[in-house]
């Protein structure tokens, strides 16, 4: 069945493209809903459990979401380092770092989405990763309050740019 569900899923995307899923709520509910049929909720990674929403589709070879900047991150980090990641979304990278910095180091990991800060949270817990800290929120130049559009889950944010 989850084949069927991925052909549909290519083929809805040839079909319709990327816009036509954004503009369309009826298109995209569709579209969500093959995604999730058809993608994997769970992801495991360098020893991690990772829970994904199947329709952010994190792209993985071999195993691994963005393999040059995952190389990058654990080939930087050692025991006892800080990491700062803006825009941790589901916590791919927060959990990686964690993993790598040890006990002794910590990850501060900032996420204003709420969908993907749920997840982060729930990757975090699941993973037994107590030297993480969390925090729901964008990270800016100055401090500032103002409106955070969010486009649907897992979407591309803004300040300006979506409703």
């Amino acid at each position: 069945m989850k084949k069927i569900y991925s052909a549909l899923f290519s083929l809805g995307s040839k079909v319709f493209g990327g816009t036509s899923y954004r503009n369309s709520p009826f298109l995209r509910r569709i579209r969500n809903h093959i995604a999730r049929q058809s993608r994997p909720s769970l992801i495991e990674v360098d020893g991690l459990r990772l829970s994904v929403d199947p329709v952010l589709g994190m792209t993985m070879s071999g195993g691994v979401h963005e393999v040059i900047t995952t190389d990058i991150l654990l080939s930087s980090f050692k025991e006892g380092d800080v990491f700062i990641n803006v825009g941790a979304d589901i916590g791919y990278f927060t959990c990686l770092a964690a993993r790598r910095v040890g006990p002794s180091g910590a990850v501060y990991a900032f996420e204003p989405n709420p969908e993907s800060f749920k997840l982060l949270k729930k990757n975090i817990e699941d993973n037994n990763l107590g030297n993480v800290k969390i925090f729901p929120y964008a990270v800016e130049e100055k401090k500032n309050s103002r409106p955070f559009y969010v486009n649907g889950p897992f979407s591309t944010l803004g300040f300006d740019r979506f409703r």
